[in-house]
């Protein structure tokens, strides 16, 4: 157990000047964003029978909520100033 442990906490943790760690943290975040997006889209057509645009507008705030609270706390940004960064719309 301590080595998964610190085999998790040096891949999604701890801060990293690996590009290739990098690259597969965001690719982590966005898979993760992605099933959130679809799955909820699916849920909200199919089951609960919201219009699709809507839907597919609810289902894509979530998943970019997601995306957003998984790159500060798994991808390291300690302040949440780092993450408006990439939130904010100018």
């Amino acid at each position: 157990m301590p080595l998964e442990n610190n085999l998790f906490r040096r891949l999604f943790v701890l801060p990293t000047d690996n590009l290739l760690l990098q690259l597969m943290r965001y690719t982590f975040v966005g898979g993760v964003a992605f099933v959130v997006d679809f799955a909820l889209l699916y849920i909200l057509t199919e089951y609960c029978h919201f219009y699709y645009i809507a839907s597919a507008t609810i289902s894509f705030i979530a998943g970019l909520l997601v995306n957003l609270v998984y790159i500060r706390d798994i991808l390291g940004h300690v302040n949440v100033q780092t993450t408006e960064i990439y939130a904010r719309a100018d």
